[in-house]
């Protein structure tokens, strides 16, 4: 058993004169005829093409036609247009009301020294800052 048969890309390649020189074509029956029919499939294809002529007419008023679609003035108050700036603006909008809300400020001049004292003394017997608190719990039997 001699080389395996070409596979259709090797044929076509051939076609284009750019395929194995190999001169397996002069021993393989096969692939002689695969060949061949390739190059009768690529002749009626070319006939075809030169036969089947589209009207220039046809041709003329497709492009006419697109022509007109393109030049249509787009409406101005289109969704798809404004969509995105839309939600950009939102999006900005909303990251402004977030940022400018008031914020609970403790005014140093409103807590008493007492409630002072206790709050610093409750932060420094807490070894433990609050967020480690849920991570701490999930090793803890």
């Amino acid at each position: 058993m001699g080389r395996k048969h070409w596979s259709d890309e090797q044929l076509i390649a051939h076609l284009y004169g750019v395929g194995p020189e190999d001169g397996h074509l002069s021993r393989c029956a096969d692939c002689c005829s695969r060949l061949e029919t390739l190059e009768a499939r690529g002749a009626k294809v070319l006939e075809q093409a030169q036969t089947n002529d589209v009207a220039a007419d046809f041709l003329a008023a497709q492009r006419r036609s697109i022509y007109a679609r393109l030049s249509e003035r787009q409406g101005w108050l289109r969704v798809g247009r404004w969509a995105p700036v839309m939600a950009t603006v939102a999006l900005a909008a909303g990251a402004f009301m977030i940022l400018e809300q008031p914020r609970a400020h403790v005014n140093p001049d409103q807590i008493s020294d007492a409630e002072l004292v206790r709050q610093a003394s409750q932060m420094a017997e807490t070894s433990m800052p609050n967020a480690v608190a849920p991570i701490e719990a999930l090793f803890s039997e």
